[in-house]
């Protein structure tokens, strides 16, 4: 639905086309106020296309100062996977069933995936928090980001 809706945007105006502008403007379309930061969440982690050649910007830049200074660059991970893992209860709201219903093995994934790594973060039980991981479906989400962390950390 995001993509249809950028493309009616570019064929609407090419010249003026703006992805971001209409990317934000989509998820708004699809779920209203209430929702759109946290569809937003979701979506920046699967923007994989054409336009956008990278996905999970955040996730990445956050991962990557945490891994050159973890002990003073966690706490704003912890919190950014804190919301990953909320998303799944926060959408489960959205007046579009249909939507949910398609996204929901991807935003599942997603937030447990967040989950295991806000664990993996405070806890002593590393071997047994990482196990978890495999308990989880095939659906890759984040472009395996999580998952790379979590068998690296």
């Amino acid at each position: 639905m995001l993509a249809e809706q950028t493309i009616a945007d570019y064929l609407w105006n090419s010249q003026g086309y703006d992805p971001w502008c209409s990317w934000n403007k989509s998820i708004f379309n699809l779920v209203g106020s209430d929702l759109f930061e946290d569809m937003k969440l979701f979506s920046e982690n699967f923007l994989k296309s054409r336009i956008f050649e990278e996905t999970s910007i955040k996730l990445k830049s956050l991962i990557k100062e945490f891994e050159n200074d973890p002990l003073n660059k966690g706490e704003e991970l912890k919190e950014y996977l804190e919301r990953l893992s909320n998303l799944e209860r926060k959408l489960k709201y959205m007046k579009d069933e249909k939507l949910y219903e398609d996204i929901h093995p991807w935003l599942k994934k997603l937030s447990q995936l967040a989950e295991i790594a806000s664990k993996l973060l405070s806890s002593n039980e590393k071997v047994e928090i990482k196990n978890e991981v495999d308990k989880l479906g095939s659906y890759v989400v984040c472009d395996g980001i999580l998952e790379r962390f979590i068998r690296e950390f």
